[in-house]
């Protein structure tokens, strides 16, 4: 899957590295792409799919060349995906139980002695990232300004998906013709994982790294747009009718910042008259918090009626077809795509009984958990005095319930989980 197809030296990984950074318009007072990406010859293996691909977009045809069948998927295989340490239950252990499935070769190498996440690549299924550009290239006809493209996204990892993302917004064939200032924006940065390579990356393309989003006036005006705010203070949440603008601002949006309901519904409240086409990530993840539950909410409660829905949630072969997913609201043509007021208030009032409902759910369920628990504990007490009463070595009789739960616990956390025979109790 590599974009090297015969070895190289470390030298010549470098001055390839080197020359396929992009110009950093600032590098006079700062260090450049160049500088950073390319600073050993490990980051520049490690980034050199990437600064191959951006170099690709700046001087390929629209349509043809990019959007072709396959080609973005391609594309972010060469790349590299975000290695992950999670397993799945599978019966094909060629890929070693990634849940990535079949993409798992294109995961980006990580040090030997890493654990946990560790940083670097795009934090997408290729075939769902394709599926989401392939459908913007047909959906977009024009950018919502002359010369101006907007894009916005809450909530990012590394940077990688953001860097790439802008790249082929700059090539959609709407886009295409005449010269365009594209301008984009991301929050709710993990400044942890942003390395100084995909920094550079980001100021080179335009990119602008805000703090977290939090819907208030403040956070639009980071956006590029004023809203009124209650109080005049920057920090208050502008009034709900402040955001229902007449047309969208922003030509692309994309959600994976908050993944709680409440959240979730906050953002698409916030974004829905503000965009041309809003994307949610995570739609199908089942690691994904309240995601899923809220794209089954669109598709049967909420029902926006100015916007198209899509799903792009291709699964690879060998992952447990539940991984990430992506779900694209697509305004509509003409009239039928303006925002309603009246259709936005009937749509909080729902968010807000499913927030609602889903609390007093959580709640039951915690206590159903509390209850199980104590009926466990009051069972190991009585056994625990059964022994007792008996005669039997009290402690060995600890060590050896311990060492049974302990046993127990490590095999339903794994991956592996395997069925043992139920011991009968003592």
């Amino acid at each position: 899957h590599r974009i090297i197809s015969m070895p190289m030296t470390p030298l010549e990984a470098l001055n390839e590295c080197r020359a396929k950074a992009p110009d950093d318009p600032l590098a006079r007072i700062r260090m450049s792409p160049a500088d950073v990406c390319c600073r050993t010859s490990e980051d520049a293996s490690l980034h050199l799919g990437l600064l191959t691909e951006l170099q690709r977009l700046r001087t390929a045809r629209p349509s043809a060349e990019t959007f072709g069948t396959d080609m973005v998927r391609d594309a972010v295989r060469r790349i590299g995906i975000q290695p992950s340490p999670n397993l799945v239950r599978t019966p094909e252990p060629k890929y070693n139980r990634s849940m990535y499935g079949e993409e798992a070769p294109f995961m980006l190498p990580v040090p030997d002695n890493a654990t946990g996440f560790i940083a670097r690549g795009m934090w997408q299924v290729p075939g769902q990232f394709d599926c989401m550009m392939r459908e913007l290239s047909t959906e977009v006809e024009a950018p919502l300004v002359p010369g101006s493209v907007r894009s916005i996204t809450v909530g990012t990892w590394s940077g990688w998906t953001d860097v790439v993302l802008s790249a082929y917004l700059r090539n959609l064939p709407a886009f295409s013709g005449e010269q365009h200032v594209h301008s984009h924006t991301t929050f709710d940065v993990d400044e942890s994982k942003a390395t100084p390579c995909a920094r550079a990356l980001l100021r080179a393309a335009n990119v602008t790294r805000s703090g977290g989003w939090f819907n208030t006036a403040a956070s639009w005006r980071a956006a590029g747009v004023h809203v009124a705010a209650e109080e005049r203070s920057p920090h208050s949440r502008p009034p709900a009718e402040t955001l229902d603008m007449e047309r969208p601002v922003f030509d692309f949006c994309l959600i994976d910042g908050d993944h709680s309901l409440r959240g979730l519904g906050r953002d698409y409240l916030s974004f829905r008259s503000a965009c041309q086409v809003i994307a949610f990530h995570d739609v199908v993840n089942v690691r994904g918090w309240d995601v899923p539950r809220f794209w089954k909410h669109m598709h049967e409660d909420l029902r926006p009626q100015e916007f198209t829905m899509k799903d792009c949630t291709h699964q690879p072969y060998a992952s447990d077809h539940k991984l990430m997913g992506i779900g694209l609201l697509v305004r509509k043509k003409g009239e039928a795509g303006r925002h309603s007021p009246e259709h936005a208030k009937l749509q909080a009032a729902i968010l807000k009984n499913l927030t609602a409902g889903m609390l007093r759910a959580n709640e039951e369920q915690r206590a159903a958990r509390v209850r199980k628990m104590v009926a466990a504990q009051n069972r190991r007490v009585n056994a625990t005095v059964h022994v007792a009463s008996s005669g039997v070595d009290l402690p060995l009789v600890e060590r050896v319930w311990t060492r049974t739960r302990m046993q127990k616990a490590k095999e339903e956390r794994s991956p592996h989980h395997i069925q043992v025979a139920q011991k009968t109790p003592m």
